[in-house]
């Protein structure tokens, strides 16, 4: 693959985990939080859930955030250049 071909590609994966990682944030954590704020919907049924699940988004979030990084970082790699 041409190399700026490549470097496009790579940002686009990149990016993508990146938009992922937002949505993780907002679906878990966001969320949940407007519904403890605002009272928005029915109350949960499982609080339990609601307790845990912003800290196990943040984590996947943190992790898609990273797995983007790593993607771009492949572009400055001289070895993987062909």
């Amino acid at each position: 693959m041409p190399g700026q071909a490549r470097s496009e590609s790579v940002k686009l994966i990149a990016n993508w985990f990146n938009t992922v990682s937002a949505a993780l944030i907002t679906v878990g954590v966001f969320t949940p939080l407007a519904v403890t704020i605002y009272g928005i919907g029915d109350p949960p049924r499982n609080s339990n859930l609601l307790d845990g699940l912003p800290i196990i988004c943040i984590g996947g979030s943190w992790l898609l955030h990273w797995s983007g990084q790593w993607f771009l970082r492949k572009l400055d790699d001289p070895d993987d250049a062909q």
